[in-house]
C-alpha cells in the first residue's frame, strides 16, 4: 500500500500495478538527467509536449524508487505494450504526487 505523504503512489500500466516513489534525490536526478526542471516537466505533460525518453526515464525512476528491480529497457517495453496514453497518464500522476507530497519521516 502506498503512502502519498512519503512520496509513494501506485500506478497501473496495463494489467500490472507498480508501487512508485520519488523523493528529493530522485527529483534532482530526473532534472539533471533530462536537463529540465520538474515544474517544466509538469507543464510539458499538460501541454502534451513530453518526449518518449522523458516518459520512460520518469517512470523508470519512480518504479525503481518504489522498490522494484527493473531496468530502463524493461520500462520501455512496458510502455510499448500498454501504449503512450497510459504511460503519460501514469507520469502525470507520479509528478503530481511528487509536487504535492512531503516526507512525514522528518516530522
Amino acid at each position: 500500500m502506498s503512502n502519498q505523504l512519503r512520496g509513494e503512489i501506485e500506478i497501473k500500466l496495463g494489467e500490472q500495478t507498480y508501487n512508485c516513489k520519488l523523493n528529493f534525490d530522485s527529483l534532482v536526478r530526473i532534472e539533471n538527467t533530462l536537463s529540465t526542471p520538474i515544474l517544466k516537466l509538469a507543464q510539458k505533460i499538460s501541454e502534451a509536449e513530453l518526449k518518449v525518453t522523458e516518459i520512460s526515464y520518469i517512470l523508470y525512476t519512480a518504479i525503481k524508487g518504489g522498490g522494484k528491480d527493473i531496468t530502463e529497457k524493461q520500462v520501455s517495453d512496458i510502455i510499448w505494450q500498454v501504449g503512450f496514453v497510459d504511460a503519460i497518464k501514469a507520469v502525470g500522476e507520479v509528478i503530481s504526487m511528487a509536487l504535492t507530497s512531503g516526507d512525514d519521516e522528518k516530522k
